[in-house]
Order: C-alpha cells, then sequence, then structure tokens
C-alpha cells in the first residue's frame, strides 16, 4: 500500500458520506468540496466547507511501513451565539468546525479500518483567527500498515 492509495481511500470516503453532506446543507446551504492537494496560485473558494488532503511524511524501515496524511477542515462561519450570559461573545463557527472535524475523523478512521491499516494518535491544530471568517482545523493523521516483526538476536 501507498501514500497516494490510502489518500484516495479518505477522499472518496469523505466525499460520498450522506450524513457528512447533510450536516453541510444543513448548516452551509451546500456539501463540502475535498481537495487533495491545492495550487495556491489558484486556491479553492471558501464559500463552503472543504476538506484538504495531502501527503505528509513517509516512514520506511525495519519495523514497517508508515506514513502521516494531513487532512485540514475548513468552514466559513461568521455568525455570533447568543448565550444566556451578558458580556459574553462566541463566535458560532468554532464549534461548528469541531463538529466537521470530529465527522471527518470518524469517516477516516472507519476507512482505515476496513483497509486493514491503522492509525496512532491524530493532533490537531485549529486556526480562528487569521483566516476569520474562514475557520480551520488542521489533522496529522498517522497510518500504520505492513509491520515487520523484529528478531532479538540475543
Amino acid at each position: 500500500m501507498n501514500i497516494t492509495t490510502i489518500i484516495h481511500a479518505f477522499r472518496d470516503a469523505v466525499h460520498d458520506d450522506a450524513t457528512l453532506s447533510a450536516w453541510c446543507v444543513t448548516n452551509y446551504g451546500s456539501a463540502h468540496n475535498v481537495h487533495v492537494g491545492v495550487d495556491v496560485r489558484n486556491p479553492p473558494s471558501i464559500d463552503r466547507p472543504l476538506v484538504h488532503l495531502f501527503p505528509v511524511s513517509r516512514t520506511d524501515g525495519q519495523s514497517g511501513e508508515a506514513c502521516v496524511i494531513g487532512v485540514s477542515c475548513g468552514i466559513p462561519d461568521d455568525d455570533l451565539l447568543t448565550t444566556s450570559r451578558a458580556r459574553v461573545i462566541e463566535l458560532e463557527g468554532i464549534g461548528k468546525l469541531d463538529e466537521f472535524r470530529v465527522s471527518v475523523k470518524a469517516i477516516i478512521e472507519a476507512v482505515s479500518t476496513g483497509t486493514g491499516t491503522w492509525m496512532g494518535d491524530i493532533e490537531t491544530k485549529y486556526e480562528t483567527v487569521e483566516f476569520f471568517p474562514y475557520f480551520m482545523a488542521a489533522m496529522d493523521v498517522p497510518v500504520f500498515y505492513r509491520a515487520r516483526r523484529i528478531r532479538n538476536k540475543f
């Protein structure tokens, strides 16, 4: 198995997930886009939810093979959340971003299980300020496959 095969499996599952599409339509009026790689000279539109998949790294060695796949989730949302507390101002998009990210993560975890690979701990970094009103969460997804057994020489 190679990193491109894994990315394509993630791509297809995220694209085809009816529950994720329905959530996007309910909250943002259209289904999400899925990109593998991004042309920075012609960046994707940020008028709808987006999932971006890309290779980060690959490891080959005596213990087996692994890769890290980047999965970025983004949503456009400048709505304020109404709270019952005076002087509390909260951007609704921060909570919705995490809902979107958790859904995407669950989809790729299911793909990993179905392909005979397994995932390590996923680190997520959030960007809720720099691109406002577009919120982003970037996950580094470690995927392990083809483990090798190391014989003890002692």
